[in-house]
């Protein structure tokens, strides 16, 4: 397949290791503007495959709050080092508050940061209708001395039975 776009295709991911429990990495818009994509991990700076010798996953729930890191080096030739970890704290019942950052770091390019936090709030109103309020805000920079890009977004939704109405405002910087 070809892209001739400057947008980069999204193919799922099929490695186990990545796909037990990979709900718990969902930030951002998927296939969109996603701060973190499995797939990425275990490729070289050209596109080609490394090794991957070992990796950490660690998810779990305590009282009201969901964690989840993932951290592992790649060997051969492009020894680099890549972590990401994702905080939920349940919050009114069905909604949640989060955190999420990633790190990666080659030789070739320093220390590619991310962070972020984000919101969900469902609510049931007047007469038992939903209205869905959620919201996120992350910053990225590739590379030390690379301008910082960030992306922020809110959504109103009020998904029911008479009517699905949404508002959205999407900012992607730059950077």
């Amino acid at each position: 397949m070809v892209n001739l776009t400057r947008f980069p295709l999204f193919f799922p991911e099929q490695r186990p290791f990545f796909t037990e429990g990979a709900g718990i990495f969902d930030f951002e818009c998927v296939r969109q503007t996603q701060m973190f994509y499995s797939r990425r991990l275990g490729l070289g700076g050209n596109g080609t495959p490394v090794t991957i010798p070992f990796g950490v996953r660690v998810q779990g729930r305590t009282v009201g709050n969901q964690v989840g890191l993932l951290a592992m080096p790649t060997g051969d030739t492009e020894q680099a080092s890549n972590a990401v970890l994702r905080v939920k704290h349940d919050f009114l019942g069905r909604g949640f508050l989060g955190a999420m950052a990633t790190l990666s770091d080659r030789p070739a390019r320093h220390q590619s940061l991310a962070g972020g936090f984000d919101f969900n709030l469902p609510y049931v109103v007047q007469g038992g209708q939903n209205l869905v309020v959620l919201a996120n805000a992350s910053w990225r920079q590739d590379s030390v001395g690379a301008p910082v890009g960030g992306h922020y977004r809110v959504i109103v939704d009020y998904p029911n039975d008479n009517a699905d109405i949404v508002v959205r405002f999407d900012r992607v910087d730059a950077g």
